[in-house]
C-alpha cells in the first residue's frame, strides 16, 4: 500500500515478492511500486514501503521466519540498512559496495542507494515452479475515502530466467533483459517456508556463492 495524501493505492498480486524483489531488482520486471508510478506518476515512492528501519538483530527478533545473512560477500561490501514489515513477514537487507553498479531500478525517492539487496519473505508455498506459467496481472486500485475510485490490471512481463541449484535447492536466476526493463540480475529460491532473493550486478557464480553462504 502506498499513501498519497487522502488517497491510497492498493496493489495486489498472487506472487507479491517476486514482483517486488525482481527489480526485483525482479528484483524483476518492474516492482509493483515502480509499475504504479508509471501508471500514476504523481505517486511518490517513500522509503517506508519497505517497512520499518531496524538493526539486523532487531529484524531477527521481529521476523516470523529465519532471517539469514551471507557469510561470503564481495570485497568492500558493507551493511547499509535493514527494513522489516510491521507484521514481520518480510525483510530487506541493503548493502553498499563502491565497485558494484547501484540498483537504481529498485530504490524509492528517499531510499539509500544500494548495490546489493537481499529480500526475504515468509511463504507457505513455493512460488518458483509457478513461473513456468508466467506471472499473473497486478491489480491496482486507487481508493479515496474508503471507496474504490479506479481499478487497473497490468500485465507483468516475464523476464529471462534459468534454473540453478543452491545447496541442493532449485532456484531461478533472472538475468538482465532491457526489453523487460530488467537491468540487474536477481537470484531467487524458496527454502523452509521462506522465499529469498538476491539482487546485484554480479555474475552468476558470485550470486550463487553469496546465496550458498547464507545462514
Amino acid at each position: 500500500m502506498i499513501r498519497n495524501h487522502a488517497k491510497k493505492i492498493v496493489i495486489s498480486s498472487t506472487i507479491f515478492l517476486l514482483a517486488l524483489t525482481l527489480a526485483i531488482s525482479l528484483p524483476m520486471l518492474h516492482s509493483e511500486h515502480e509499475m504504479a508510478n508509471e501508471i500514476y506518476p504523481s505517486v511518490s515512492l517513500p522509503e517506508s514501503h519497505l517497512g520499518k528501519k531496524v538493526s539486523l538483530e532487531q529484524a531477527m527478533q521481529m521476523a516470523t521466519f529465519k532471517v539469514k545473512t551471507p557469510k561470503s560477500l564481495p570485497t568492500e561490501t558493507d551493511l547499509l540498512q535493514v527494513y522489516i514489515s510491521e507484521n514481520g513477514r518480510h525483510a530487506t537487507v541493503l548493502y553498499s559496495n563502491p565497485t558494484i553498479k547501484t540498483i537504481t531500478e529498485s530504490v524509492g525517492s528517499d531510499m539509500p542507494k544500494a548495490q546489493l539487496k537481499i529480500f526475504m519473505e515468509e511463504r507457505k508455498d513455493n512460488p518458483i515452479p509457478s513461473l513456468e506459467d508466467g506471472l499473473p496481472p497486478l491489480k491496482i486500485e486507487i481508493i479515496d475515502q474508503g471507496k474504490v475510485e479506479q481499478t487497473k490490471f497490468v500485465e507483468q512481463p516475464l523476464p529471462k530466467f534459468s534454473k540453478v541449484m543452491i545447496n541442493n535447492v532449485e532456484g531461478v536466476l533472472f538475468t538482465p533483459d532491457e526489453s523487460k526493463h530488467i537491468f540487474i540480475s536477481t537470484l531467487s529460491w524458496w527454502e523452509d517456508g521462506t522465499l529469498y532473493s538476491i539482487t546485484a550486478d554480479l555474475p552468476e557464480p558470485e550470486l550463487i556463492q553469496i546465496a550458498e553462504s547464507m545462514e
